[in-house]
This record gives structure tokens, C-alpha cells and sequence, in this order.
């Protein structure tokens, strides 16, 4: 009896991408990944209620921040309390499976689908053959991290920003690179440092911690709020054509930090902190910039910023337990840690003065005990250039009443929305 292609498909076999079956269940998922491409990141009752319809299974107090792509959607298996961010691609031909508690940074891929290598098998047709992927659980998955076909990463692992997952990693390994390789264990220091940046003071709220580099609840109102803020900002500014550029820089002054003459910011864009961006004279950051920015990145003037690079400054705590304990992240941006100790002062992500960044799929992580696990690692303080320094505390937010007065008096209609409504 000859087999489908879906079967073929679940058995790990050659089959014809294009056939019938699997094109019709594509159709539908693509359907409905386009409808939660389009949906508000903190409209979360319905991004969930897409993400049920989407994926097979995904547990308890789990989420998915869209934009979110995948091929099939029945081959997603997610567990409880993880969390899946911004603009990540599931290619899932074979099975994924996602354990609990794991934490999974913005733009990674999984790829379960394998074509033939010889170039005469891919000729004639598309054809493919899938082999299933494994995340363990209390497991965290740094930004730009790729998972080829066939590959288990263990439970209570972190896995380095910018890492290309070629082979499996066992349980309790912290791995980076690309290829990605298994540097250390997990271990009891990481929790005693952890531990050295936790400042218990009861005056001092979470915004402060953050500021000044101690271990700071993501979950506290006033900074879940500036997230919130943020996101809705950054998701106006991406409706705006690129072509647009004055209007764009009027409405980008109005939210953040600082944004000097000349400088633009070209869409898809995305950022969590307004309050902890500036960008200097002539800069410019192109297409699907990325900017976790909870402590501050500042742009020299005349730096330019490729396609698809991305900027994190936020770290979760290694061990496993004290990431699910307190659901913080901790922040050491781009400069050593004893710098922060010594000096009791805020450090940021800095890139100088006529730099350009690394001109396409860049990654910038912070954090000098981390270091091995950035795919670039920028370390210039803000502090060897004297005219770069930042007042403590400034934030570009203003009231949301001024954006949707700015919104309304700017954004035109398309010419086809306008008919319709008159």
C-alpha cells in the first residue's frame, strides 16, 4: 500500500513537500499565523485564543509573543509557564517539543525539515525529510539562537545569544556558539552571584534596581507598564511607511529618549524601553532591529545599524531555580561587573561614534560573565567619553493622550479604508 506524504512525513521518510494533504493543512496555519502576525503583543486573551487553534498543545500560563510562524502547528508541543518571544519561526515539519519553564529570547529558530544534499534528489520537485527537535525544560534559550533537525537540548540548560544548536547538549550545560558548544556545567556559584546582586532595601523599588544594575522583577506594574507603553508606541511607528521619514521622526521624538538630527529608525522595529534609547546625530538602525534595551544603548553619532541585528542587554539568572522563583532579569550592560560594584554606577550598552555595526544579523549581548555567550560583545563605557553621559532616571515617555492626538492628526487612511467609511 503506498503511503501518504503525511505519513511519510511522521516516519522520518523522503517525501514531496507540494503534496495535497500537506499543503492543505499549511493553508490553514498560514491563515491563522497571518492573523496573529497582525495582533497587539498585550492583547493576550487573543493572541492565546490564535495560538490554541495554531499549536497542538501549550500548557499553563504559557505565552507566545507574535509575530510567531510555523509551517503545520499540530507537530508544536509547548509545556507549562514558558514563555516564547517576539518573532520566532518553528519550521515543523517533524515534531517540536518545549518543556516547561523554559525561556526562549526573540528571533530563534527551530528547523526540523532536512532537504537531500545531493543537488539531483532536489530537482525535479521540493522534497524533504523531517527529524524531530527537543527543548528540556527550566531550560533558557537565548535571542538568535538556531536548532537544527534532530537536536535535544536538555533540561536546565542556557543556551548563548546567536548559537547555531548543531548536536545535543546534555542536561545542566551552559553552551554557546556555532557551532554551539557545551563551555561549562551549571553550578552553585552561579546562584551565590546571582545572590551578590540582590539589594534588600525595602525603599529601593524594581525601576531603581534595574537602573542601577541589581536583580529586578520583569513582572513589577511601573515596568510592565513601560513595556506596555513601549510595544504600543513601537507598534504605530510600524505602521507608518518607511518613506514617511519626517513624520516617523516626529513621532519617535515623542516617545523616545533621545533622538538626534538625522537619525531614523526604519521598520519592522522592535523594543521593549523607550526611556533607554538614544540615538546621536546621522544614525540609523534599517530593517528588523531587535533592542531588549532594559538598560540603556546608546548610538554615537554617524553609527549605522544593518538588517536584522539585535541588541540585548537583559540576562536571566543561570540557575534554573532562581529563574522561576522570582521571574527577574538582571541587567549588566555592556560593561564589567566590578565597574558597577566600585563605582555604584548605572552602565550601559554604548556604541561610538562613527561606528558601523556589524552590517547584517548582528548580536549584542551584555554582561561580562556571559561573554562567551554573545555572538558580538561591544565593552566601551560610556564613561571613557565624558560628553556621553546620561542623566540618571530621564525618560522619554510622555502621556499617552499625546500619541493618539500625534496618531490621529497624522496617520492618513489607505485611500481604500477612506471609501469604504465614507
Amino acid at each position: 500500500m503506498t503511503k501518504t506524504a503525511r505519513q511519510l512525513q511522521e516516519e522520518g521518510l523522503l517525501y514531496d513537500v507540494f503534496e495535497q494533504e500537506l499543503t492543505d493543512i499549511k493553508d490553514r496555519t498560514y491563515g491563522l499565523v497571518s492573523e496573529l502576525s497582525r495582533a497587539s503583543h498585550f492583547d493576550m486573551e487573543y493572541v492565546m485564543s490564535l495560538v490554541r487553534k495554531i499549536v497542538a498543545k501549550i500548557g499553563q500560563d504559557s505565552y507566545i509573543v507574535p509575530p510567531f510562524r510555523c509551517d503545520y502547528g499540530d507537530h508544536v508541543f509547548i509545556g507549562n509557564n514558558t514563555y516564547i518571544n517576539y518573532n520566532c519561526c518553528f519550521l515543523d515539519s517533524a515534531k517540536v517539543t518545549i518543556g516547561d519553564y523554559v525561556y526562549m529570547g526573540p528571533n530563534c529558530n527551530i528547523f526540523t525539515p532536512c532537504h537531500p544534499i545531493h543537488h539531483e534528489l532536489r530537482k525535479e520537485k521540493v522534497t524533504e525529510y523531517a527529524l524531530p527537535v527537543t527543548v528540556g525544560s527550566h531550560s533558557w534559550i537565548g535571542g538568535d539562537v538556531v536548532i537544527t533537525p534532530g537536536v535535544t537540548i536538555g533540561e536546565n540548560c542556557v543556551i548563548g545569544a546567536g548559537s547555531v544548536v548543531t548536536k545535543d547538549i546534555p542536561d545542566n550545560s551552559i553552551a554557546v556558539g556555532n557551532p554551539c558548544k557545551v563551555i561549562r556545567q551549571v553550578n552553585d556559584k552561579d546562584r551565590e552571584y546571582i545572590n551578590s546582586l540582590i539589594l534588600d532595601d525595602e525603599t529601593k523599588d524594581s525601576k531603581y534596581k534595574q537602573e542601577n544594575g541589581y536583580v529586578y522583577s520583569a513582572k513589577d506594574e511601573a515596568i510592565f507598564n513601560i513595556v506596555k507603553d513601549t510595544v504600543h508606541y513601537v507598534e504605530i511607528l510600524n505602521k507608518l511607511s518607511n518613506s514617511e521619514i519626517q513624520r516617523r521622526r516626529d513621532f519617535l521624538r515623542t516617545f523616545v529618549a533621545k533622538l538626534d538630527e538625522g537619525a531614523m529608525i526604519n521598520s519592522p522595529f522592535y523594543m521593549e524601553f523607550a526611556n533607554h534609547l538614544e540615538m546621536g546625530v546621522n544614525s540609523f538602525i534599517n530593517y528588523d532591529c531587535i533592542m531588549l534595551n532594559n538598560a540603556m544603548v546608546k548610538l554615537g553619532d554617524n553609527v549605522l545599524v544593518g538588517p536584522k541585528v539585535s541588541f540585548y542587554t537583559a540576562i536571566h539568572p543561570i540557575d534554573a531555580k532562581q529563574r522561576e522563583q522570582w521571574l527577574v532579569r538582571w541587567l549588566l550592560s555592556a560593561g564589567a561587573a566590578y565597574q558597577r560594584r566600585t563605582a555604584g554606577h548605572e552602565q550601559r550598552l554604548y556604541v561610538g561614534r562613527n561606528q558601523p555595526c556589524k552590517s547584517a544579523g548582528g548580536v549584542y549581548a551584555a554582561a561580562e560573565c556571559h561573554a562567551d555567550a554573545a555572538g558580538q560583545l561591544l565593552l566601551r563605557d560610556p564613561r571613557s567619553n565624558p560628553g556621553s553621559e546620561l542623566q540618571p532616571g530621564h525618560a522619554g515617555m510622555r502621556d499617552p493622550a499625546e500619541h493618539q492626538h500625534w496618531y490621529a492628526r497624522h496617520h492618513r487612511q489607505p485611500e481604500r479604508q477612506r471609501k469604504s467609511d465614507s
